[in-house]
């Protein structure tokens, strides 16, 4: 539930070992796109600008914020931010949240179900990717998806979105190395 971007140098980084159009500023477009925060010291702040308001994710601080007593912080020099998904990151500042209206924004939550009758968009429930398949050129074009005991192949006429979460994305990007399939 906490929102956290990560931290700019990373996506510099990334950038740096070769992933053109990861760096930190090719990347806050999408953020500030996808976000609706809805903190109004945060949007009269000169955080601002990093920050959007119309995108599907909610995005809060907490109620409870005004009670945090940061007197210890400011007694140890630490720097206190107003928000770090801002222009800093190093320093102390209260987290925001995925919760909008008093409700968790998780990604089916804030990202399907506004388009979910949406013509160019199939859900399917109980499958499990198995693998994403790749022409000869390293392009990926379908992906193998266990369903019912059953093994489909589910051709792209575009592209191909990985969103399995923080735990299942990474491991079926480390799948790809073992038994690579080509279409």
């Amino acid at each position: 539930m906490y929102y956290v971007r990560g931290n700019r140098h990373d996506y510099d980084s990334w950038e740096g070992m070769g992933n053109k159009g990861w760096d930190y500023e090719s990347v806050l477009p999408y953020f500030i796109k996808s976000e609706r925060l809805g903190d109004d010291t945060i949007l009269k702040s000169p955080s601002r600008s990093f920050h959007g308001t119309k995108g599907y994710l909610g995005v809060t601080k907490p109620s409870w914020g005004d009670k945090v007593d940061f007197t210890e912080f400011e007694q140890n020099e630490r720097k206190h931010l107003l928000d770090f998904n801002g222009p800093e990151q190093m320093g102390y500042a209260l987290p925001t949240f995925t919760v909008a209206d008093n409700v968790r924004q998780s990604t089916g939550y804030a990202f399907l179900r506004p388009i979910k009758k949406r013509k160019n968009l199939f859900l399917s429930r109980k499958s499990f990717v198995r693998k994403v398949l790749f022409n000869d050129a390293k392009e990926a074009k379908a992906i193998e998806v266990m369903q019912n005991g059953k093994i489909l192949i589910i051709k792209a006429r575009q592209e191909i979105i990985i969103s399995a979460g923080a735990i299942n994305s990474p491991q079926l990007l480390m799948l790809q190395g073992s038994a690579q399939k080509s279409i």
